[in-house]
């Protein structure tokens, strides 16, 4: 009973429900019913009773829809044999109560049997559900065993002393629902005792076992009333109620236990689990005892020990030849596997050297450069992802990302081998730089990263213009000297970035300024960069698409000759409409398609858009000349091509075709100059653009087919107000028409800086003040209205 005491705890009670307060409140009402009854208290009792087994009935029922699949049928089973009960009772009342016939028909005795059927098919069926954890013959034998000890002792003990007194068929299925229901009741007990961790139908066992042990005792303690009392006389007894709380415990076990809770964690009961594993054991011990405490005769005490020892020797016959064949397949194993250990150690053994050596190696390649032996970019994210792990070891931390700047022009002028030679130079001279305090990788290329420890910035912004300093200082390769300057970008933990990623990015665009800034110069990062790394993303990114979407246009603005005031020719300047960011200026988009390579598809649509612009306007107006910017990015063997090509398909003549080309082209004449007198034979001609900003060389100019100079807007806006600006300008004057240039002077606004120019013998002239830059649908209007103008002058 502590056993079902401690079931019935472990229960979910949150889950309690009303069917529990019912059972009690029925069985207390029925009862009370017993307690005043008389002859219609009897009928009453009789009518309750099966109350009690059409609810049972209809709750079990109910549980084969809450369960899975694979409990259902088990529940099914337990329904049908409630079922079978109710129709019994009721044939039983009607005989009784209704029509009130002394000798009671076989009927209700069938449908009693046929629910014991149903209810050991229940049992089979819940053992084969445990099949996979207990095996089925182990728990059939088990159970087996210690019911033959018990209906033997029940039988020899209790019933037959009373069953030879009896001369009514009746009161031979009584002992015999007796035994059927401790059957059950041990067998259900036993599924719960061996399930451990199986929880399928583990909840309700409990319950479920109680059930019939309860319907034991009632029909146990009827056949001792219906022995001694008439046959009908043990109805209305004490024990009544115990027929309908055993099925209704039946219900409620279905009720209370479904799928959902099938998982639910049960605390199993070790010591029931311990003993179990001998009750089969002790069982065959008591009987035997008994057995001999009445050797005098033969009788059924006898030949139930005999088949109880029968079923323990074939348990143990079957264990015995498991283990056996367990033992067998262990030894098998365990030989095979002495074998393969045996072999692979030996191979193991000698892989485990070579697998070290080349772990070793791979480490090796996967960390460190091997050119300069620097860790690589891989070792640096490592290391910074292991410092930024443990903020404790340090109290500053900063990323300086370098660049050396056009160390790629040097590579190419020195030749890569001796490149590689000032690679390692210089990989030697930062560890110098940082005196062992710091670590320095190799990231890329020509790009360099530092991770300094415990500097604030001011400490930072010192070592930055030490390690520039440094690098002013020349690199003697092969007894030559060369002269690399450094941009320094720097990012700061945790201002900067609190991750690897982030510190090494805003590092980067901090390196990005530098460069734009002129380069062998260092720069913090600061917020505004993001922005404008994103912007000029959009603006790398949209270039790629620009042709295709057709988002470039060119306008055209007048160059005048300032004698004749007539229309020497036009200027291309190329527009970009982006679609979200606006009309961008070339200044800002164009050296993004120069460094990206972008410039030579774009130079290619600009010269072809106005070559055939300028076909077109031949049509209508007398020609003159297109002036078309060239960056020297495109100026290669493949240009001349291009160039030829386009020309050939606008069917432009080369002597209307005017190519400008920047002052940069001096840093690199010798590859130049090839091509400048290609595009000279051609019959083009060619304007240096932006004279006198940037890299003149006097020397060289005197050698270059050009055919024009063109005066930087800088000087012409500050030539009225500086006199000394105003010497430089006639200076260029006079030097472009002493080597034989004619010269434009670009960015006139006004009357005074025209006048000024025509004084200073100026060529030709172009700005604001003839006329803005303009769409080519506007060209053959400016010309009309240029013609009319020249002869109003006249």
């Amino acid at each position: 009973m502590m056993f079902f005491y401690f079931s019935y705890r472990r229960m979910n009670m949150r889950r309690m429900n009303y069917k529990f307060p019912f059972i009690i409140i029925y069985i207390l009402i029925y009862y009370v019913v017993i307690l005043v009854s008389d002859d219609a208290g009897v009928r009453l009792s009789l009518h309750f009773q099966l109350i009690g087994s059409i609810i049972a009935t209809l709750w079990v029922f109910r549980s084969v829809q809450l369960n899975s699949e694979k409990e259902r049928f088990f529940w099914l089973f337990l329904s049908l044999g409630c079922l079978s009960y109710s129709i019994a009772q009721t044939l039983w009342n009607i005989e009784t109560s209704l029509l009130q016939v002394q000798n009671i028909s076989i009927y209700p005795e069938i449908f009693w049997t046929l629910q014991y059927i149903f209810f050991l098919t229940a049992l089979l069926f819940g053992m084969y559900l445990y099949k996979k954890t207990l095996g089925t013959f182990h728990i059939l034998l088990d159970v087996l065993i210690f019911t033959t000890v018990a209906v033997t002792l029940i039988w020899e003990v209790l019933i037959a002393t009373l069953l030879d007194n009896s001369k009514h068929w009746v009161l031979f299925t009584l002992p015999l629902y007796s035994i059927s229901n401790f059957v059950l009741f041990l067998g259900f007990l036993s599924l719960y005792a061996v399930s451990k961790n199986n929880y399928l139908l583990r909840k309700a066992l409990p319950l479920i076992s109680l059930g019939f042990f309860i319907k034991f005792l009632a029909n146990l303690s009827g056949f001792f009333l219906a022995s001694s009392l008439s046959l009908t006389g043990y109805f209305g007894s004490y024990m009544d109620p115990l027929w309908s709380l055993g099925l209704l415990l039946l219900g409620y076990a279905g009720t209370n236990h479904s799928s959902a809770d099938a998982h639910q964690k049960i605390i199993i009961f070790k010591k029931l689990q311990t003993s179990y594993q001998f009750i089969p054991y002790v069982s065959a011990c008591i009987l035997f005892f008994i057995l001999f405490l009445d050797i005098q005769k033969w009788n059924g005490l006898i030949i139930g020990s005999i088949v109880t020892f029968i079923f323990l020797v074939l348990r143990q016959y079957i264990i015995s030849h498991e283990n056996r064949s367990l033992l067998r397949n262990y030894e098998e194993l365990n030989k095979n596997l002495e074998n393969k250990i045996i072999e692979r150690t030996k191979l193991i053994n000698e892989k485990n050297e070579q697998l070290e050596r080349v772990l070793n190696e791979a480490q090796n390649i996967a960390y460190y450069d091997p050119l300069t032996k620097l860790p690589n970019r891989n070792k640096l994210i490592m290391d910074l992802d292991q410092m930024l792990s443990s903020t404790d070891t340090f109290i500053h931390l900063s990323v300086l990302y370098i660049d050396l700047d056009k160390f790629r022009m040097i590579n190419d002028s020195v030749g890569h081998n001796q490149g590689d030679v000032i690679l390692k130079l210089i990989a030697d001279k930062f560890i110098q730089c940082l005196e062992g305090k710091h670590a320095s990788y190799r990231n890329d290329g020509d790009e360099f990263i530092l991770l300094i420890k415990d500097e604030d910035s001011d400490g930072i912004i010192k070592l930055s213009e030490y390690i520039s300093d440094e690098f002013a200082k020349p690199f003697t390769v092969n007894h030559l000297e060369l002269f690399i300057s450094v941009s320094i970008g720097v990012s700061m933990y945790p201002t900067d970035g609190t991750d690897s990623e982030t510190l090494i990015k805003n590092a980067d665009m901090a390196l990005g300024l530098a460069k734009e800034k002129g380069r062998n110069n260092f720069q913090l990062y600061n917020i505004s960069l993001h922005d404008l790394k994103m912007r000029r993303l959009k603006i790398e990114l949209g270039l790629r698409h620009a042709i295709a979407n057709n988002e470039l246009t060119l306008n055209y603005q007048p160059q005048i000759n300032l004698t004749t005031g007539k229309i020497e020719g036009y200027e291309a300047l190329l527009r970009w409409e982006h679609p979200e960011l606006g009309n961008v200026p070339p200044l800002e988009f164009i050296p993004i398609a120069e460094e990206n390579g972008l410039i030579i598809n774009i130079g290619e649509w600009a010269l072809n858009e106005a070559f055939s612009a300028n076909k077109r306007w031949q049509e209508t107006n007398p020609p003159v000349r297109i002036a078309v910017n060239v960056s020297v990015r495109q100026l290669n063997a493949q240009f001349i091509k291009s160039l030829a090509s386009i020309i050939l398909s606008s069917k432009l003549e080369p002597q209307y075709i005017e190519l400008e080309i920047t002052e940069s082209i001096m840093q690199n004449i010798d590859e130049s100059m090839d091509i400048l007198n290609q595009i000279k034979r051609m019959g083009i001609k060619i304007s240096i653009d932006d004279f006198g900003t940037g890299y003149s060389s006097l020397n060289i100019l005197k050698y270059l087919p050009i055919n024009y100079l063109k005066i930087d807007r800088s000087f012409v806006n500050d030539l009225i107000a500086n006199s000394k600006t105003k010497a430089i300008v006639k200076t260029i004057i006079n030097m472009g028409h002493n080597l034989g240039f004619k010269v434009i002077a670009e960015g006139i606004e006004d009357e005074q800086q025209l006048s000024a120019l025509k004084k200073m013998h100026c060529d030709i002239g172009q700005g604001y003040y003839f006329s803005r830059p303009i769409e080519e649908k506007q060209i053959i209007e400016h010309r009309t209205l240029y013609k009319e103008k020249e002869k109003t002058e006249q």
